[in-house]
């Protein structure tokens, strides 16, 4: 009887796992709380995050390439009492590097890595008691590395979590040297094709 029940259990396992890495492109919209050096930017070092990432294909492998554009912010006023301080912080970042993803024995899930560079311009804005805003930019390059779980759900469909963290980065206000360093935790809903 286990005989002939044999080929009926071990089938599924030698079958060959769903179309997980079947497809080309995707396309992921994430959205997740971003948090910098807190000596650095706090009050407004937790920041609201929004993101889309793509990745391609390299050739007929695990590797591929990836690309993504981000924005984050937050406010805050701070008072000494007497004076009120209107502080804004505002992130733009691009994104360029590669990521793998690992096979395993079922399409349930799809973790990878990835590792790249990250461009950012980060801008501060402050207004003293309600007169104007007062504003400086700079921008700077830094190193990307992250990854994450990839949950297909239906036919071209997935939701995930991300985590990536950037560092090396060197930013200058007023003579001031900083660092848009950070790390971040996001869910995201995508599509694959």
């Amino acid at each position: 009887m286990i005989m002939l029940l044999y080929p009926l259990l071990v089938l599924p396992l030698q079958a060959p796992t769903a179309d997980v890495q079947s497809y080309d492109w995707t396309f992921d919209l994430l959205v997740g709380m971003r948090a910098y050096d807190e000596d650095e930017w706090a009050p407004v070092d937790e920041q609201l995050a929004l993101g889309l990432l793509a990745t391609w294909r390299l050739s007929d492998s695990n590797w591929r390439l990836e690309m993504g554009l981000s924005t984050s912010s937050d406010d805050a006023t701070l008072t000494n009492g007497v004076d009120l301080l209107d502080l804004e912080a505002n992130f733009f970042e691009a994104t360029l590097g590669v990521r793998y993803v690992f096979e395993l024995e079922t399409a349930d899930v799809e973790p990878y890595i990835s590792f790249g560079a990250s461009w950012q311009d980060a801008e501060i804005k402050a207004s003293l008691n309600g007169g104007p805003d007062e504003s400086e930019d700079d921008q700077s390059f830094g190193l990307l590395l992250g990854g994450g779980l990839a949950f297909p759900f239906a036919e071209r469909w997935r939701a995930g979590f991300d985590l990536r963290a950037v560092a090396g980065t060197d930013l200058e206000y007023g003579g001031v040297e900083t660092n848009a360093d950070y790390g971040q935790f996001s869910a995201f809903i995508g599509v694959a094709w």
